[in-house]
């Protein structure tokens, strides 16, 4: 196995990890596990609460993707080109917005306060995806991994606390080695990452900062 084929895979690892539908799930673990956050929760309570935002923003909207597939109305259950991703990508944004809902109005978690603020930007993200997908091809990779590190700012600027440090500066590595491996499978151009990394980066930033 030649050397291309070897950092092939692994970037394809990467992105598989850092899907973007995984990144809530991955988000709400790191919280639900950090020192002096949700300390009163007991783990089997973070547990089901780390299952049910699996399930409601990547295990539902992955096999809708699934159905399309199946149903033959997208090519590639990857969504590796423009014309698959619309119809996908607005069901999901539909998903998650149901979910934001339903998490904000009908069973707040008081105890998690941006959760609920982090399921309502990442919506407005995949709103945005969805609308620019019609017109052109933005990174949603980028758009997750940007929006999860503008999540983090957000947390440590309006807690005016060091603890989300260490997770900031470890999103600044993930944004760039997603970037490398988005680029080097030659998924996007450069201008389509960064793009989509300065949308995530910037809504879930503000959207922190602005709504808590």
């Amino acid at each position: 196995m030649n050397k291309d084929k070897i950092l092939s895979i692994i970037f394809y690892i990467i992105s598989v990890v850092f899907h973007p539908l995984l990144l809530v799930t991955i988000t709400v673990s790191i919280l639900l596990h950090s020192q002096n956050y949700a300390v009163s929760v007991p783990t089997n309570s973070k547990l089901a609460i780390i299952f049910v935002f699996f399930l409601l923003t990547f295990l539902v909207p992955f096999l809708s993707i699934l159905i399309f597939y199946w149903a033959g109305s997208i090519d590639n259950w990857q969504l590796d080109k423009k014309e698959d991703r619309f119809l996908p990508f607005l069901l999901t944004t539909i998903f998650y917005i149901i979910s934001a809902y339903f998490f904000t109005y009908k069973i707040p978690i008081a105890i998690l306060p941006h959760i609920t603020t982090l399921l309502w930007t990442t919506s407005v993200c995949l709103g945005l995806v969805t609308w620019i997908t019609y017109f052109w091809q933005i990174s949603a990779h980028g758009v997750g991994i940007g929006g999860i590190l503008g999540f983090f700012v957000g947390l440590q600027v309006m807690t005016n606390s060091q603890d989300w440090s260490f997770w900031i500066q470890m999103f600044v590595f993930f944004v760039g080695l997603v970037m490398t491996a988005r680029l080097y499978l030659q998924a996007h151009t450069p201008l389509q990452v960064w793009s989509g990394v300065l949308l995530g980066l910037v809504v879930c930033g503000s959207g922190q900062i602005l709504f808590f």
